[in-house]
């Protein structure tokens, strides 16, 4: 079966994020922490895209809500995988 446009585009933009992003950066171990960061970067992908492309549209970013809200779930997930990595220890 021949993949089409669209799911070769996918993997390639999963690739980029995988091996450009996420490897390079975490290094090793970072399997676990793929989809979130790839969700977490396609979601602010789309929504600078949406800021940009209609004319009539505001980006979203440029309320500091939504920041504040994906810089607290970054932080508790940071927070959870320490206690969860090194127990009571981490604090």
């Amino acid at each position: 079966v021949v993949p089409g446009k669209r799911q070769v585009f996918g993997e390639y933009c999963y690739n980029f994020i995988r091996n450009a992003l996420v490897r390079d950066t975490i290094g090793h171990g970072f399997e676990p922490w793929l989809p979130y960061l790839v969700a977490l970067f396609s979601f602010i992908l789309i929504n600078n895209w949406f800021g940009e492309l209609f004319v009539f549209m505001f980006p979203t970013f440029s309320h500091v809500g939504y920041v504040y809200g994906l810089a607290i779930v970054s932080w508790f997930v940071y927070v959870i995988a320490g206690f969860k990595t090194k127990g009571i220890r981490y604090l």
